[in-house]
């Protein structure tokens, strides 16, 4: 069997497990089983690779953004919760969806971005208090709106990334 120990100067792969999971012995059970399974995967060279480059983008905004004025036009620092909950929606990508482009805003809110052409985009922010704000131009199809991030990735932001990562 072959296994994958990625090098050192990845980070840490954590599992950012749902606020809302249950107190019983089961629960638990689902829980550290769902944790495992993200690591797990994390580390496999064919699926864990986008969510690697991803987390490594991510330690690297958290290393240079962290202070004020980190662009030298007055930006605020990394917003520590939009970070915590971008970790948290990588967790939630399915197997097999193209990981994003990793990007800090001018507000200190992380996004994700993912690109084929000027007719086909989406971008994800996370809000500090816990917000995803998603804007996604596919083709004629335009839409934009924010909702609280939930304890699984929303469908339609999967369906759009889909959408906009398929060779067609």
């Amino acid at each position: 069997m072959f296994a994958y120990a990625p090098p050192p100067e990845f980070p840490s792969l954590e599992y950012h497990q749902p606020v809302t999971f249950g107190v019983s012995r089961e629960a638990q059970f689902i829980k550290e089983s769902l944790g495992s399974m993200f690591v797990n995967r994390a580390n496999t060279q064919v699926f864990g690779s986008g969510i690697r480059s991803a987390l490594m983008e991510l330690a690297e905004i958290q290393d240079e953004c962290s202070i004020a004025n980190w662009d030298g036009y007055n930006a605020l620092p990394l917003q520590t919760n939009s970070l915590e909950y971008a970790k948290r929606f990588l967790a939630f990508l399915p197997i097999g969806i193209e990981a994003p482009a990793v990007s800090i805003e001018p507000d200190g809110e992380i996004s994700f971005e993912w690109y084929r052409s000027a007719s086909r985009i989406l971008s994800v922010s996370f809000g500090s208090s816990g917000e995803i704000h998603c804007a996604a131009i596919i083709g004629a199809r335009r839409f934009s709106l924010s909702e609280p991030i939930g304890d699984s990735l929303p469908s339609y932001i999967a369906s759009s990334i889909r959408e906009i990562t398929s060779r067609s």
